[in-house]
């Protein structure tokens, strides 16, 4: 090759700048991620909105039936779009997975103007910063199918309005767009958006008459809003839990801040923490002390420079944070009561992500690094906190982003199973279908509405494959048989329930990320439970599962099955069964099956 077409193809190269082109490399990982692990199963609130579908198929939804008061909030635009997405594709969830995608795509090219905006010079570091926290699987079953929906959305109105209020300003077609936008947040959760952006126009426009009338209109949506809005005993309740327990509503707004770089959303809600979760907690709320000090820097730095053009190009940044703020704050009034660890939901993830953004954002925009009186007193304690917060910052959020990847996952494992239960739903165990929603009995019977209208699971598998086995041979691998030794029991058994623990030892058996099912038959046994434990952790009672009963047909045979998908591998398992009545011979078949790589 002669130099000419060398010198060619290297100014080309140069020309073409791959470091820009990386950021949008993250989004496109997580969606082909997120198609391999998208089961198409509905989950969690999804199961409440087989109701809607069923009278949407029938021709009887009604606007009533939109605008109903879900838990605290409106999901209405939400509804529409379950709704829509199941009538256009016969309910293929994997559909709304690629709503959620999309809808933070948009967000992440908003986002990329803004920081044009207010960044002088375009830093491609920034965008792949915003590209990975935008796009991150320590976000975990925000990216699955649902009720997520609403937490993208009214990101996407925040930034948009964002960028009308700092790039369009003083207008009223950009006035109107931001109160069309809000009246979609106000419809998709959110209502502090109100508040903040409120806040920017009073700052940075100079017509006072936009002010005024953003404040009546939001008076009265907000009144509209709650115009037969109900308040459940929960909520008071954890109202009036924040002022006598001050302590841990400071701790829930720090780990609610901390969330993205912890790991959250793997866990129930529970107020027995093990070590595990105030590990995660602790990890969450330093971050939270870190992120809030950051945050006081910069607006500190702010006012300072309140005659500078920073002030109006920091503005967007600071509200972002504001906003993360109050959302923290309006939660913690409402979730307390269920306990700190509530504050890692991983829901709250998406939204907690742009106070991480937005602080980044401003720390470079004010050069916090170099221009404050710490960093001129303590040149190198200074420098050397800051390398050291750098590092743990990108390595807690590399954690967390693995351990929201292993998440999703066990969950496309245990959605799989909770699939087949929905399939076989008048013989499946309550154990299986609880893998999709608490109320077990709420999935059966929406699932044989699915069934009525062929729509969900039941549109893409033929009728051959839903009458088969529950644990298929190509889904299901056996990897342990034990037949226990027939043992007959000659006091009251009741007495004797307590006693009769089985401990199975097998390290090489129970290995991440492939969870696991327990099969355990028995003639005699009205319960039997559960309790595993991992590396040297004792058979505590919150790490105990409580097999459902599924009586065969013709059959004195009980069987009992649970699901096993733990944050650590297994190495050991205690089965416990319990007996009333006459004391009999009984013996126990356990089987042990593992989903097929």
């Amino acid at each position: 090759m002669s130099n000419r077409p060398k010198f060619l193809l290297n100014n080309l190269i140069d020309k073409i700048k791959f470091s820009r082109f990386l950021p949008l490399l993250l989004p496109f990982i997580l969606l082909v991620f997120l198609v391999v692990y998208v089961v198409n199963i509905p989950i969690g609130h999804q199961w409440e909105m087989v109701n809607l579908i069923d009278k949407k198929f029938s021709g009887d939804l009604s606007l009533q039936d939109l605008w109903t008061q879900h838990d605290a909030h409106r999901p209405f635009l939400m509804r529409i779009e379950i709704i829509f997405l199941a009538g256009l594709t016969g309910w293929n969830v994997r559909a709304e997975m690629f709503a959620n995608f999309v809808v933070a795509c948009i967000t992440f090219i908003i986002l990329w103007q803004l920081i044009r905006f207010t960044h002088s010079n375009f830093y491609s570091g920034l965008l792949f910063i915003t590209s990975a926290i935008l796009f991150s699987t320590s976000q975990a079953e925000n990216w699955l199918p649902g009720f997520t929906f609403e937490w993208f959305l009214q990101n996407f109105f925040f930034v948009a309005c964002l960028i009308l209020l700092t790039q369009y300003k003083n207008s009223r077609r950009s006035f109107a767009l931001m109160l069309v936008l809000m009246l979609g947040s106000i419809l998709a959760y959110s209502l502090v958006l109100w508040f903040v952006i409120g806040i920017g126009i009073l700052l940075v426009w100079h017509d006072r008459r936009y002010p005024i009338f953003w404040f009546v209109v939001s008076l009265i949506v907000l009144a509209g809003y709650f115009i037969g809005f109900e308040v459940n005993d929960s909520q008071t309740g954890s109202m009036a839990y924040v002022f006598t327990h001050p302590l841990p509503a400071v701790a829930y707004l720090l780990v609610y801040l901390g969330s993205p770089l912890s790991f959250g959303g793997a866990r129930e809600v529970t107020t027995a923490y093990s070590m595990f979760d105030f590990a995660v907690m602790g990890v969450a709320a330093t971050w939270g002390l870190i992120g809030i000090l950051g945050a006081f820097f910069c607006f500190k730095e702010w006012i300072r420079l309140r005659k500078s053009d920073l002030f109006e190009r920091a503005l967007p940044w600071l509200l972002m944070m504001l906003f993360v703020f109050c959302s923290d704050g309006l939660t913690m009034l409402g979730r307390l009561n269920q306990g700190v660890l509530q504050a890692l939901s991983v829901r709250y993830t998406t939204v907690a992500g742009l106070f991480w953004i937005a602080l980044i954002m401003c720390i470079v925009l004010f050069r916090i690094q170099h221009n404050n009186r710490i960093a001129h007193a303590f040149p190198q304690l200074f420098w050397g906190t800051r390398v050291v917060i750098s590092i743990m910052f990108v390595v807690s959020f590399i954690a967390s982003s693995a351990y929201g990847a292993l998440t999703i996952i066990n969950r496309y494992y245990g959605y799989t199973l909770g699939r087949q239960g929905v399939l076989h739903y008048d013989k499946a165990p309550t154990s299986f279908l609880k893998l999709l929603h608490v109320n077990a009995e709420l999935v059966r019977a929406g699932a044989a509405t699915l069934e009525k209208w062929k729509i969900g699971p039941f549109r893409e598998v033929p009728p051959s494959l839903a009458e088969a086995d529950m644990l298929p041979d190509t889904l299901f691998e056996k990897i342990a048989d034990l037949n226990l030794t027939k043992t007959t029991y000659l006091e009251n058994c009741a007495t004797l329930a307590n006693e009769i623990t089985i401990e199975i030892q097998n390290k090489s058996l129970f290995q991440l990320p492939i969870p696991i099912v327990i099969e355990t038959r028995s003639t005699q046994a009205d319960q039997i439970t559960i309790f595993w434990a991992s590396g040297s952790n004792a058979f505590a009672e919150n790490r105990s599962i409580l097999a459902e009963r599924s009586i065969e047909p013709k059959s004195d045979v009980r069987s009992f099955y649970t699901f096993l998908s733990p944050v650590l591998p297994i190495n050991q398992l205690k089965i416990k069964p319990t007996y009333t009545g006459v004391c009999r011979p009984d013996t126990l078949n356990i089987v042990v099956y593992r989903f097929k790589n």
